[in-house]
């Protein structure tokens, strides 16, 4: 046929790729229960794209160590293998105990074996059904051995023993620690122990738990990573693991990247102790929840605590909760559940005020003058609070010069206490306004009046408190054996494939 006038148009020339685009979640998924649109309940809710981002750092580490690779042989080769087969150690061959959790990096040159087991704590609670399914896709990739139920051990005592040769480092157990020996290790010096990555799936009460025990025991050699399943993943979106559920599918990709020892490094993640004098109380007909949890003050804060309208919100969710666990079992029927109750307290609550509870502030021995009309108190350790929003923002360097506060960092040793106004200021956080910063520092008591009922939270895990202290200062677990640097109070964290994308809203250290 010729290629007469009426012959068709060539094909347009296809554009360059785009890279997938960064998830954006147009409802809150905020215990506050701001206005936003809940996620409708048939659609998939879930960022797979996770995936996508951790897959772009394994291929670019693996690139950069192609690239340094040395062009003289007489430098040594780095090779790594599975330890499912026979690791090197010398010239001459040695052969270590099989173990499908691992990866040996062998150095030729030098003889030297480094490796990393890989374990998971998951909570089968979380996320509806999605906590049960985690658990069954990660011991297929780990094996039966290396995930651990903490709903069912009553803790991660049993999973960490495992990794810690049966020895409690810094003296501390929990419930389900069997003492039950794992790898073999030297009798608790957690600097001889094999460096372990664990991830820990459930929500940020999950984290929390884990992490509480891991500084407690002082286990240096333990390295979390979180897999978001709750409704607001602080946490998760703070260490860049992403703000949802990464789907199955992402799960084999997040494991490879999890090993990966040129992908990503370790960093330190500060952790605050939770001391409480005077009764708590609960509103349940139960102090212990399905999923184990004890409904009073946690004795950990790695998040956030907040005492105020915030609080109640989220107490009178979980009231219904723990009532009727069958109700609650999607993220989005539980985002719709926040929505209905943070809107009758922005109509009807407005007169709900610190002041009602609140006797005094003190942080590091001075009191802080908290506003009158504050319905809400936060002292705060990661940037991302209520589902993502920045209270404390970033301070510009007249702010700092005229307030004394500085931009806020993960392992710096210090908290910061802010006061919000009310529930409808959440809206303007995400819009980038903070709320109110009081101060900065190391050890706070909130001292509360007799016989009020305040509505309280650790961690997005709330409770009920009647008048005493409540004292928050830096755990001690970290300084009976920590790695060079570390200071008591302080868990190490491998920060996620969206550690980099999204700084802003990550979190900030100050160890570079």
């Amino acid at each position: 046929m010729s290629s007469g006038a009426g012959a068709p148009p060539p094909p347009p020339v296809p554009s360059a790729p785009h890279p997938p685009p960064e998830p954006v979640e147009v409802h809150l998924t905020s215990p506050l229960g701001m206005a936003g649109a809940a996620p409708s309940p048939s659609r998939d809710d879930t960022d797979p794209t996770i995936a996508d981002a951790a897959r772009r750092e394994i291929d670019a580490a693996a690139a950069a160590a192609s690239a340094a690779a040395p062009a003289s042989a007489a430098i040594a080769t780095t090779t790594i293998t599975t330890a499912t087969a026979t690791a090197t150690a010398t010239t001459t061959a040695a052969t270590t105990t099989a173990d499908p959790t691992a990866i040996a990096i062998t150095t030729t040159a030098t003889a030297t074996v480094d490796v990393y087991k890989l374990i998971a704590f998951v909570n089968p609670g979380s996320g509806g059904q999605r906590g049960a399914k985690v658990l069954t896709v990660l011991r297929g990739i780990l094996g039966d051995a290396a995930v651990f139920d903490i709903k069912a051990d009553g803790g991660p005592g049993r999973g960490l023993d495992a990794v810690s040769g049966g020895a409690l480092a810094g003296g501390e157990g929990n419930s389900g620690s069997g003492g039950n020996g794992g790898n073999g290790g030297d009798g608790g010096c957690a600097r001889a122990l094999t460096p372990v990555r664990a991830f820990v799936a459930g929500g940020d009460g999950t984290f929390s738990w884990v992490a509480s025990v891991v500084e407690s025991r002082g286990l240096s050699h333990v390295a979390l990573a979180p897999i978001p399943l709750g409704s607001g993943n602080d946490i998760s979106r703070a260490l860049g693991w992403g703000i949802k559920y990464p789907g199955a599918a992402a799960l084999p990709t997040l494991v490879e990247y999890l090993r990966g020892r040129g992908v990503v490094r370790e960093r330190l993640l500060d952790v605050w102790r939770v001391s409480v004098t005077g009764t708590a109380s609960v509103a349940s007909s139960t102090s212990i929840d399905v999923d184990g949890a004890s409904h009073t003050a946690r004795p950990v804060m790695v998040n956030y605590i907040s005492f105020g309208v915030d609080a109640a919100v989220e107490l009178a969710f979980n009231e219904k909760r723990w009532r009727h666990p069958e109700r609650y079992k999607t993220r989005g029927g539980n985002l719709t559940a926040h929505l209905t109750l943070g809107a009758r307290h922005v109509l009807v609550g407005s007169k709900f005020t610190t002041a009602d509870f609140l006797e005094s502030v003190t942080v590091d021995g001075v009191e802080v003058s908290v506003p009158p009309r504050t319905q809400s108190l936060i002292v705060l350790n990661i940037p991302s609070y209520g589902g993502g929003t920045q209270p404390w923002g970033f301070p510009t360097p007249r702010a700092s010069r005229r307030h004394g506060h500085t931009p806020m960092s993960v392992d710096d040793g210090r908290f910061e206490v802010l006061a919000l106004p009310n529930l409808t200021h959440y809206t303007l956080m995400r819009l980038r306004v903070p709320a109110m910063r009081l101060a900065q520092g190391r050890v706070a008591e909130v001292r509360l009046r007799e016989g009020v009922r305040t509505p309280a939270q650790v961690d997005g895990e709330p409770w009920a408190q009647h008048g005493g202290v409540v004292t928050i200062r830096a755990g001690t677990g970290g300084q009976e054996g920590g790695n060079e640097g570390r200071t008591g109070g302080q868990v190490a964290a491998v920060p996620g494939p969206r550690w980099h994308e999204r700084r802003r809203a990550n979190a900030k250290f100050s160890i570079t």
